[in-house]
């Protein structure tokens, strides 16, 4: 017996059913013994906004996640003949706290899920949670204030360096 008859049979004997495109060719949704259904194929982009609507950099550390993209690694990788491999890491500290401001809001979703599941008083975690996403926006406007400082710095000594001045 073929593998996609046996999980179709097993899928039978759960209750689970499938919903078929219009020309019955494609299963297009799963039906759950409550005749809820989800579809097959998803719109991650639109999913993920939907879960995180106050996360802007989602798509970004996803895309890059999920395609391998030689575009995040443009900014942190340079050329170095000092280097084995060629290379070396410059480290930019808006893409990783992006990406930890996306994982923290991941870990706040699952701990939600969690509580609510289990029906846990997850309040504490919540806001511990919160605590930590915050501390990474303000780490985060910090180093782009810094940065911005740096610039003006440069344009109005016309150096390359900022000099420190004695307070």
């Amino acid at each position: 017996m073929e593998c996609g008859r046996r999980t179709a049979l097993v899928l039978q004997r759960c209750g689970i059913g499938e919903e078929l495109s219009a020309d019955g060719k494609k299963v297009t949704h799963v039906v759950w013994t409550d005749m809820t259904t989800n579809p097959i194929r998803r719109n991650w982009t639109s999913q993920f906004a939907t879960w995180f609507p106050d996360l802007t950099s989602f798509y970004q550390v996803g895309s890059g996640a999920v395609h391998s993209v030689p575009w995040h690694l443009e900014e942190v990788l340079a050329l170095d003949a000092r280097s084995v491999s060629g290379t070396s890491v410059r480290i930019n500290p808006m893409s990783m706290g992006g990406a930890v401001d996306v994982a923290l809001a991941g870990c706040g979703k699952a701990i939600e899920t969690f509580g609510a599941f289990w029906g846990m008083d997850v309040e504490d975690l919540m806001v511990k949670n919160a605590t930590r996403r915050r501390a990474c926006v303000v780490y985060m406007e910090n180093y782009e204030k810094a940065l911005q400082e740096v610039r003006t710095a440069r344009e109005v000594t016309g150096r390359g360096s900022v000099e420190r001045t004695q307070g």
